[in-house]
């Protein structure tokens, strides 16, 4: 096969794209007399490779941070993301997500991937971590 009939054959084969489901813990530190906060949220990409600190989220909802099921409805689809705990930024036990009308029960943690970051600036600094699966079928509008 000639390259410019591969390369053809690439730009006009549909791809199907994948969702990154997961969580999102942060923790921030104000210095100097400043607040801290911590933030617990079960979010939705349309992407299989997010830039999960910078890129906004497609859905996203507070989940607290003490564990339990939460509800997140997406293009009418509603998923069900659940975790045992989080401590000091930290999963504590399992975490899934499946959609509500029969779909399947997808592990979160401990089978997919944890990021960590910390970011120093001024009068603050946040530590955050992420749990998230990728490449999971994203729902169609």
């Amino acid at each position: 096969m000639r390259l410019s009939s591969l390369a053809l054959l690439v730009t006009t084969t549909p791809i199907a794209l994948g969702c990154t489901f997961g969580f999102d813990f942060s923790h921030t530190y104000g210095t100097w007399g400043g607040a801290n906060s911590v933030r617990c949220i079960a979010f939705i990409f349309e992407s299989d490779n997010p830039d999960m600190h910078n890129q906004e989220k497609d859905a996203a909802v507070e989940t607290g941070c003490s564990g339990g099921c939460h509800n997140l409805e997406y293009k009418g689809k509603t998923y069900e993301f659940c975790y045992e705990s989080a401590a000091s930024n930290r999963m504590n036990g399992d975490a899934t997500i499946q959609r509500v009308d029969g779909g399947v029960k997808v592990n979160i943690w401990p089978d997919g991937v944890e990021k960590k970051s910390v970011f120093s600036g001024g009068v603050t600094s946040i530590a955050r971590s992420t749990y998230h699966r990728s490449n999971i079928k994203c729902p169609s509008a």
